[in-house]
Order: structure tokens, then sequence, then C-alpha cells
């Protein structure tokens, strides 16, 4: 009796097998998109603080990083942003959905090409993504309408087209953030990024299905900026990071509402403190017409290594009718705190004693204003145009202003 059993077990077993193996197998489709962008800006240096050094020894010598020149400067520039996109899904006969995604940078000068790759399982149990790609809460955020052209991450975070104050000298080379980082360009100034610390990373993330509206998301990543098994002895990256967020979507008379809240914490090492952030965002929108924004609150523990507490706000309006579409939007945010550089072996309350004694503050401040415009000529054809201020301020006296315009054309393929 027990081998026939094991007999029709095997061949309910086969069977189910075979019933899998004959869904349709993935077949990946190619996407993508190709941008290009040819600017003017006016770039204005701050006052001309000379910044002194933090390094005990070098303030008692009297030593100096420099002058910030009052130089005005203009210049003109170009810049590629494209992306190839290889995607493809099949469902399985038990109902589950299974898709892979591998997003390729295409313009990296020799850097590393990988966007996101990750693949989702999901059915009526929600979605479960696995792979390099932003936390859930950061997927599940809002802001403020944009129509285009130089996007946060273009315009401040990789700095390309709203360059921030020069580095202060030899004694701030290396990495302040060794890893995982809130997505300056620059060692000495620091913008706070609205929806996440990290970018890509390997992890874990759940995302429910949607109840009135409602949804949940949450993701585990090991070890930020690393593969494998987690290693400790690299202190230079984060480990153990979790996010949760809460999403409500839905449409009321016509009128669309979209709101998040979203939590972050990432433990840390001797090298990279610990980590919290606290975000909200949401949108209205209606007939064409769009507005929204965000907010987030960082916080840093300990000050002798890295402290870069903070907070940044964004808002826009758009408005789309047909081919034409136009919106302005503004983004605010502030960072506290000292920070560790080479050479500087004191801690605590004595590290913040010697800034204040060099006569060094500690916050930085940006705003940045920009107006965009876009007309579609055709299907994933597009023309944009944009002018935007950007305003850097500092208590070292590493003051900048940025006035620029822009011209792209983007095609999504």
């Amino acid at each position: 009796m027990k081998k026939v059993l094991f007999g029709t077990t095997a061949l309910m077993a086969a069977a189910a097998y075979t019933s899998v193996a004959m869904a349709d197998p993935i077949t990946l489709s190619i996407g993508g998109k190709q941008e290009f962008y040819f600017g003017i800006a006016d770039v204005e240096n701050g006052d001309g603080t000379v910044y002194r050094s933090i390094n005990p020894a070098a303030v008692a010598a009297g030593a100096t990083h420099g002058t910030e020149s009052n130089e005005a400067y203009g210049g003109t520039g170009a810049s590629t942003d494209t992306e190839l996109y290889f995607s493809g899904q099949t469902t399985l006969d038990n109902g589950l959905t299974v898709m892979a995604m591998i997003q390729i940078e295409a313009d990296e000068n020799g850097a590393t090409n990988a966007d996101e790759t990750y693949m989702t399982l999901s059915g009526g149990f929600g979605s479960l993504q696995l792979g390099l790609r932003q936390g859930a809460h950061a997927n599940m955020a809002n802001s403020g309408f944009d129509q285009g052209g130089v996007d946060w991450d273009e315009a401040l975070y990789s700095g390309n087209w709203s360059p921030q104050p020069d580095s202060l000298g030899p004694i701030f080379a290396g990495t302040i953030f060794s890893g995982l980082d809130m997505g300056q360009s620059r060692l000495d100034f620091v913008t706070p990024n609205l929806t996440y610390y990290s970018s890509d990373d390997v992890s874990v993330a759940y995302i429910s299905p949607e109840f009135f509206g409602f949804s949940v998301g949450a993701t585990y990543t090991p070890d930020v900026a690393g593969t494998g098994l987690t290693d400790y002895s690299n202190t230079g990256n984060r480990k153990d990071q979790f996010d949760a967020a809460v999403a409500f979507s839905n449409e009321f008379y016509g009128v669309g509402i979209d709101a998040d809240f979203g939590y972050l914490y990432g433990f840390g090492t001797s090298s990279a403190p610990s980590y919290e952030m606290f975000r909200v965002g949401g949108a209205l929108s209606y007939a064409g017409f769009s507005i929204g924004g965000a907010w987030a609150d960082h916080e840093y523990d300990g000050d002798n290594t890295n402290a870069r507490d903070g907070m940044s706000w964004q808002a826009g309006a758009g408005y789309e009718n047909g081919p034409y579409g136009i919106d302005f939007n503004y983004y605010h945010g502030e960072t506290e705190g000292s920070f560790l550089v080479a050479g500087d072996t004191l801690a605590g309350a004595a590290h913040v004693a010697d800034m204040t004694n060099a006569g060094i503050g500690d916050e930085d401040t940006t705003d940045y204003y920009k107006l965009t415009g876009r007309y579609d000529l055709g299907p994933g054809i597009m023309l944009n145009a944009s002018v935007y201020h950007v305003n850097y301020d500092n208590d070292m006296g590493m003051d900048r202003q940025i006035t620029g315009g822009l011209m792209g054309v983007g095609l999504r393929f």
C-alpha cells in the first residue's frame, strides 16, 4: 500500500512539474530611453571666506584651506542619459507571475553599467521583489509633478548642471562617507535626498496587494553596497538596512489622490554610523492639473565620525494638455552636523569644540527652483526645456549661486 501511494505521489509530482514546465517560457523584450541635453549656466561663487583646517595641529599653525573666489564664470555643456531595458514575464498554471528586469546604463564612461537587475514573483499574495533595486519606501514614494528636463538626481546629486561649492582642500581628500551616502556629489557639501539613502542594492522586498487603495511594503538589505555573505570585517558598508512604507492611491469624482509614509533604518559600523529616515509625500490630480510634494527627515547617530542630520522638502505643480506640458518645482534641503576628516582623531564633544575653535560652521542649505516645458513630437519622442536657479549656502562661507537653462530631446522605446 505504501508503495502504491508512493508511486501515486511521484506521478502527481511529475504531472505538476510537467504542467509548470509547459507554461510559456520568459521571452525578453527590449525597451529603453535615450536623452540628450545642451545647457548653459552662470555660476557665481561665494564671499571669499578663508576656511581654516580643522586638524588640530594645522589649526595651531594657522593653516587654511584657501579662499573661495568671488569670480563669476559661465559655461556651456552637454550630457546624455541612455538606458536599455530587457524585460519579460510569464504566468504559471498555478497563477504565479514571474518577471525579469535588467536595466543597463549605456553611457557610464567605464563605470559599472548595471542600473537595476531584479526579478519579481507576484500573485494574489502581492509581489516579492528580489535583486538589485531601490527599497519599497522609494518605489512607493510621491513627490511634486515633473515634466522631465533636468531632474533632481541630475541637477542636485550628480552635480552635472548645478556643481556644488568647491572642495576644501587636501585634508578632505578621500571618502567622508564610506559606502552608503545620501547622494551628494562633493565631499564638503551635503544635499539630503528626499526618498532614499542607498540607490540600487541587492535586497528582498515585499509589496502587498491594494486594499481600497492602500498598500504596504517592506525591504531588507543585508549588506549595503555589498553582495554575498555580510562581511562584518568591511566596516565601510552598513549592514542590515530595513525600510517600510504605507501608500494610498485612489480616485474620487475625477480627483486622483496619492500619499505615502516611509521609514528606513540602517545599522552602522565603526566607520559608518547608524542612520534613520522618515518621509511623507502626496499628490493631487484633476483634469490635467497636478500638485504634490514630499518631506523627509534624516538622522545619524553620533558625531565622532559623520554627522549628517538634516531635512528636505519639495513641492511642485504642473499641467498637461495633449502633447503639451509644463511644471514648476521647488526643493529645499538643510544638513547640520560636523564630520571627522583625515588627521582629526578627536571624538564627540571635543571634535565639535575643535570645529568651533577653528571657526567652522556646520550647516549646508540648498534651494533649487526649476520651470520645465514639454512638447511631444510623436509617440515616444519629446522636446523639453528647463530654466533653473540653485542657491548653495554654508556657514563656512562656501556659497554658490547658479542660473541656467537646458534644452533636450528624449526618446522612449
